[in-house]
């Protein structure tokens, strides 16, 4: 027996074999009375369609073998954090101990922190790479908690340099998105080629550095993934808070998704010496709700599913 992971409220027989999409469409009825809104209930089909074709594709059953969609309730399950550490400029050892400590107060399964949180915005920092033993702390804080830390760092990659995004978690760190809109001022970084997403747990988050979540194109390509939730770290100007939250608002609103966004708090390079911190979480729909204040050192906590 094959099992489908989506986001259906109760399990549905599926029946493989000719008559096998009057199940998927059980499913999709499902899905329809469990939702809201169309727009919701749009996202939630193109996500719980992934999942089928991703499960089907690593073992497709035999004809007249059942199927079966398990509950949101019962797996697909997410406690997401948003962090603003407290950054000392360029201090990549130092900075890498208040990621570790921040993931160990989260107790959360995914921490998320802002644009080169390691460094701070600071556009001549050297890059570094996957393999710096100055990310031992977090791989350590990781490992402990059952965490993977999303984490903001200029690296050097097959000769180029980027603003990425990193994964760590107790097994080490990868490069896990390059930013693709990069800024006129950034011009020592490559663009990223294509957006990215992680799956942990059986949920899909889709990443984004900060002018990424100005370009709509970027929203709708990376929503295209079949993603739960856009997960960006951002730096932002205090005086432009209602930017970050009307862009958190329009992608939670144009694609029924989660939008979690970690945004740089207290001064950093670059001219950002009042940054705008309010971290937070907004649902699909675009409703604001949790969000941190402006001051570095506060996590913003939630659960999904």
């Amino acid at each position: 027996m094959t099992v489908l992971l989506g986001p259906a409220g109760v399990g549905v027989p599926l029946t493989m074999g000719p008559t096998w999409p009057t199940g998927l469409l059980a499913l999709v009825g499902v899905l329809y009375v469990r939702t809201t809104t169309k727009l919701a209930f749009t996202a939630a089909c193109r996500r719980a369609a992934t999942r089928a074709c991703r499960s089907l594709m690593k073992g497709w059953p035999s004809p007249g073998s059942a199927v079966v969609a398990v509950s949101s309730s019962e797996v697909l399950v997410l406690v997401l954090a948003v962090a603003q550490p407290e950054c000392v400029p360029y201090d990549v050892e130092k900075n890498a101990v208040r990621h570790a400590e921040m993931v160990r107060r989260a107790e959360a399964r995914v921490v998320i922190f802002p644009e080169l949180s390691l460094t701070g915005y600071h556009l001549d920092a050297p890059a570094i790479t996957v393999e710096d033993s100055r990310l031992g702390p977090i791989v350590e804080a990781c490992a402990e908690a059952g965490a993977v830390a999303l984490v903001g760092a200029p690296v050097k990659d097959e000769g180029l340099e980027y603003i990425a995004t990193l994964t760590v978690d107790g097994a080490g760190a990868k490069v896990a998105y390059r930013k693709v809109h990069v800024h006129a001022s950034e011009e020592r970084f490559a663009g990223g080629k294509r957006p990215q997403a992680i799956e942990v747990d059986g949920l899909r988050l889709g990443l984004a550095i900060c002018r990424d979540m100005a370009i709509a194109q970027h929203a709708e390509d990376t929503a295209a993934l079949g993603i739960d939730v856009y997960a960006a770290g951002v730096v932002h100007q205090a005086a432009e808070v209602a930017t970050q939250e009307e862009r958190a608002r329009r992608i939670a609103t144009d694609h029924g998704v989660w939008v979690a966004v970690a945004s740089f708090a207290g001064p950093t390079g670059g001219g950002f010496e009042h940054t705008a911190g309010r971290s937070g979480f907004w649902r699909p729909g675009g409703d604001l709700v949790a969000q941190a204040g402006p001051e570095p050192g506060e996590i913003v906590r939630l659960t999904i599913g």
